[in-house]
């Protein structure tokens, strides 16, 4: 026999609430036998382990593909880089052999290219075999090559450039003939301020060579005609 605990009213054992007080009444749980209490441990021990499994297979799986990154990077920065950059060189024959030192920081992805005295030389006389004028020169356009074979082989922007010796004039000096960021020409001697100075320069040479040849020529205009006529005033005196 069950009676309320609040109001003690007689109760069958089946209501969900007192129906005299109204008080909601708390129905108990059935025992769970032991045959069911085993079942679920297992149950519990078996998705345990499989949880375990799957978390070792998950960080397995990260530590390979985060390996493998790795990999791929070293392999990229430290041996394939540096054969582009190396066979982009060699192709357009900025060596030792061929007068030119070069000086590459990967860090900074920047490479300088340093002629010597030879080679400068023969890039100084083919500007002013060109009058210092605007056109491309070969040194030029190996090293536009140079900064398109990088470019097109490698991720980021490399910057490709050639220092200039005791390139300079009164007002202005050149620290590079020429620039490349990537593939954009950013500085070029023909038209830096000391380039510009160069063809002035070399024009008023030309200017003043040309008024020398004719001075030249109308001196000796003027003295074959008085020889000439010296010596016609002599045939006449005879």
């Amino acid at each position: 026999m069950k009676f309320c605990p609040n109001c003690g009213n007689k109760l069958n054992g089946n209501e969900s609430k007192c129906p005299k007080c109204g008080l909601v009444l708390k129905k108990k749980q059935p025992k769970e036998n032991k045959q069911d209490h085993d079942i679920k441990e297992i149950l519990n021990k078996v998705d345990s382990t499989r949880f375990k499994d799957l978390g070792r297979q998950h960080k397995k799986l990260i530590i390979g593909i985060v390996c493998a990154i790795v990999a791929v990077i070293v392999v990229y920065s430290q041996i394939y880089v540096p054969h582009v950059v190396d066979s982009a060189l060699e192709n357009n024959g900025f060596t030792s052999a061929k007068g030119y030192k070069v000086n590459i920081d990967r860090g900074n992805k920047t490479i300088t290219v340093m002629p010597n005295f030879g080679s400068q030389q023969q890039i100084n006389s083919q500007l002013e075999s060109n009058g210092f004028d605007t056109r491309v020169v070969t040194a030029e356009s190996q090293m536009s090559n140079v900064a398109h074979e990088i470019a097109g082989k490698t991720f980021g922007k490399w910057t490709v450039r050639m220092t200039a010796e005791n390139v300079h004039t009164r007002d202005y000096k050149l620290a590079y003939y020429w620039v490349f960021k990537g593939t954009k020409e950013t500085t070029r001697f023909q038209t830096s301020p000391v380039g510009q100075e160069f063809r002035r320069h070399y024009l008023q040479q030309k200017e003043d060579e040309a008024n020398e040849e004719d001075k030249a020529h109308t001196d000796d205009v003027i003295t074959a005609g008085a020889l000439g006529g010296a010596l016609g005033f002599m045939a006449g005196a005879w």
